[in-house]
């Protein structure tokens, strides 16, 4: 709980998909009750009835009503609420929070009371630059001064639905932070948008959610789920942000996949490679071939060709010219005398796919060995290696000397 002298009322909105709530969505509820003094949950739906755990708790107010105004009509009817049950006119300040994200992945109660303890009246864990620059909703922050004045109640007073989420955001989200700016008041972010920049090219970031593993790596406790559900709001790459929550934070990992209906997206977004003995070159039509058929989106051949060799990669660059192109097929170049030569084989390892395979006779029997072993591994991305037929490798254990004579067993066991 928030220091005894500070007062802390927070409204939350939600919406509860199937009308239950989820272990991801009750583990953020009791992280955000834990600092507050009062809690209402405003969910926008009507068939929701109040978990039991929280019935008997007299500090905390449930309303399931549909609204259809997103989450600044839940703010605006859990503002009322907490105002008649008198809990607005006691307080020091007011989170205005949303069940939009994961977490806490870090305690919630040292941010939230540096915020408090701070100078500035108005706080949201990221700041975004799109459209303009203004503090993201799903966290806000505010103190009592702010929230009860006349131009603020006039401004969630005046909610009404919207079209559409983007319709919201510019009407709302941004409307909030230039109606502090137009009384005077400050705001500030625990990640301001000057201070986070794209790891790939140095740029501002502009909306940091987009980031989940950067903003972890910064302590954030929370991260947006359309992270784990929409391919441009992760910038990190679907994969890499499961594989990093799997191995950080195994029991909110294990919450999500259990719940999550997104669990075939995280599966698919897993890219391999098969590995090609040298000898395959005769059979790269058929191989290529499966590869197109598979149902999992992210899969190619490589195949390694002696520098020797000059007149048959021509010929292979040639004949199967698109399928390099879309990604298919990447051809290397060996030097050493053997195929299962360390460095040919950390050579073949070196591709940018995320997991490598080998080419066995029970991998190209059919689609079916493949996806289970996909399936396995999206339920524990954390794993360096999958065992079982086809047996996976994570690319970059193929660089542990130990590892590698361990794939070199394989490798050599699986050449005719």
């Amino acid at each position: 709980m928030i220091e005894s002298h500070r007062r802390l009322v927070t409204v939350m909105a939600g919406y509860a998909h199937g009308g239950e709530l989820s272990p991801v969505t009750l583990r953020w509820i009791r992280a955000v009750r834990s600092i507050s003094n009062a809690l209402v949950l405003v969910f926008d739906q009507d068939d929701l009835s109040a978990p039991a755990e929280f019935v008997d708790d007299e500090c905390i107010g449930f309303l399931a009503r549909r609204h259809r105004a997103y989450d600044f009509g839940s703010y605006r009817l859990g503002l009322v609420e907490a105002e008649s049950r008198g809990w607005l006119a006691s307080a020091s300040h007011v989170l205005l929070c949303n069940d939009s994200v994961i977490g806490p992945f870090f305690g919630l109660e040292p941010v939230v009371q540096k915020m408090i303890d701070s100078a500035a009246p108005v706080w949201g864990l990221t700041e975004s630059y799109l459209y303009s620059p203004h503090l993201q909703s799903y966290f806000l922050l505010i103190r009592s001064e702010v929230i009860l004045n006349p131009a603020a109640r006039e401004f969630f007073d005046s909610v009404v639905p919207q079209l559409s989420r983007h319709d919201v955001i510019r009407a709302y989200e941004l409307g909030f932070s230039r109606l502090i700016k137009s009384l005077g008041f400050s705001w500030k972010a625990l990640l301001p948008a000057a201070e986070m920049f794209d790891p790939r090219n140095g740029e501002m970031m502009g909306n940091s959610t987009a980031y989940p593993i950067c903003t972890l790596l910064e302590k954030m406790p929370v991260i947006k789920t359309r992270a784990l559900k929409e391919d441009e709001a992760n910038q990190d790459d679907f994969a890499r942000t499961c594989s990093v929550l799997a191995r950080d934070f195994p029991e909110v990992w294990a919450q999500l996949w259990q719940v999550s209906p997104h669990r075939r997206l995280w599966q698919e977004s897993i890219s391999v490679a098969i590995l090609l003995h040298s000898w395959e070159y005769d059979f790269l039509d058929d191989r290529i071939g499966w590869v197109k058929q598979h149902p999992h989106p992210k899969l190619k051949c490589i195949i390694a060709v002696h520098a020797s060799e000059t007149k048959k990669r021509a010929q292979m660059m040639k004949q199967f010219k698109t399928d390099i192109e879309d990604g298919l097929l990447e051809i290397l170049i060996f030097e050493c005398i053997v195929e299962s030569d360390q460095a040919m084989l950390q050579l073949l390892a070196s591709s940018g796919s995320d997991w490598v395979t080998m080419s066995t006779k029970s991998l190209w029997r059919d689609f079916a060995s493949l996806q289970l072993q996909l399936r396995r591994l999206a339920e524990q991305p954390d794993v360096d290696i999958v065992d079982g037929m086809p047996r996976l490798w994570r690319r970059e254990v193929l660089f542990d000397f130990e590892r590698l004579a361990e794939f070199k067993v394989d490798w050599i066991a699986c050449t005719p």
